[in-house]
């Protein structure tokens, strides 16, 4: 419910594997809106006194252009390896090396 409620309709959100979720956010090439939109969720899932959740979120952009499932979730991946390292609710960017 959480996820819906952040996120429109037509944007894709589903479990990845184990404690992983993917969503997929279409025409948003914005950080200031995802961030908006990320940290809503933080808030959302913080405010359940009883089993507050804390995640580390990985993004990258993509276009059709060139798009490859499996570079995107390479680099998704990456960038939440980052997240963890900062601490509990924080969110990174992948950025080209």
């Amino acid at each position: 419910d959480n996820l819906r409620e952040t996120f429109r309709k037509n944007d894709i959100f589903g479990r990845f594997g184990g404690d992983e979720f993917i969503i997929f956010i279409k025409n948003v090439m914005s950080k200031e809106l995802l961030n908006t939109r990320i940290y809503q969720l933080i808030e959302r899932l913080q405010s359940d006194k009883q089993m507050p959740i804390h995640f580390s979120a990985g993004i990258t952009f993509v276009s059709a252009e060139g798009f490859s499932y499996k570079k995107s979730l390479r680099q998704a991946d990456v960038a939440m390896y980052e997240s963890k390292k900062k601490g509990k609710n924080t969110i990174s960017y992948y950025e080209e090396p």
